[in-house]
């Protein structure tokens, strides 16, 4: 049942035919009902205060600015340094943290991809790298895509480009830049 509900939501030709379907649908619905629709909410009139209209000008950059803060909105802040500790066998994550001269012995390093992070004359023993959060998901996509023939050329330049060094689309945080 699984490798039938994966097909059906990997088929391009199942996924198209289904949002040609569904848009049609909407349309049609929207054109069947529209005097209904008229008739229930476009064609009422909605009375607003004149107060409402002078106090907008003043609320408005208000609620924007508290808008802009808390969504989409990139950490600008300054990384945590970490100077010259040593980690043993444990969980470190990397992000949002400047490491510097640390060790890092038998440690396992969690990289979240949530913010940079950098590593400056550390030293490792045994370490072991793991990926959560949005690296986690950006590796799952990335093998996904792998695994489908049409894909693997874009993948094999994406680790080329890893081990050049060059990454044509990519902005590099200035933590991490050379």
């Amino acid at each position: 049942m699984r490798n039938l509900t994966n097909w059906l939501q990997t088929n391009p030709i199942i996924v198209l035919t289904m949002f040609i379907v569904s848009f049609t649908s909407g349309i049609a619905g929207l054109l069947l009902g529209w005097k209904q629709l008229y008739q229930d909410y476009l064609s009422k009139t909605v009375e607003l205060p004149v107060w409402l209209f002078l106090l907008l000008p003043l609320v408005l950059p208000g609620l924007l600015a508290t808008y802009q803060s808390f969504v989409g909105k990139r950490k600008t802040s300054e990384l945590v340094k970490v100077e010259g500790k040593k980690f043993g066998v444990q969980q470190v994550v990397l992000d949002g943290k400047a490491f510097e001269r640390c060790e890092f012995h038998g440690t396992e390093a969690v990289i979240e991809g949530t913010d940079a992070f950098s590593l400056v004359k550390c030293e490792f023993h045994s370490p072991r790298f793991s990926f959560s959060k949005n690296a986690a998901m950006t590796l799952a996509v990335l093998t996904k895509l792998y695994s489908d023939t049409a894909f693997r050329p874009l993948i094999d330049k994406t680790i080329e480009n890893i081990r050049s060094g060059e990454h044509p689309e990519a902005v590099i945080p200035t933590a991490l830049k050379p």
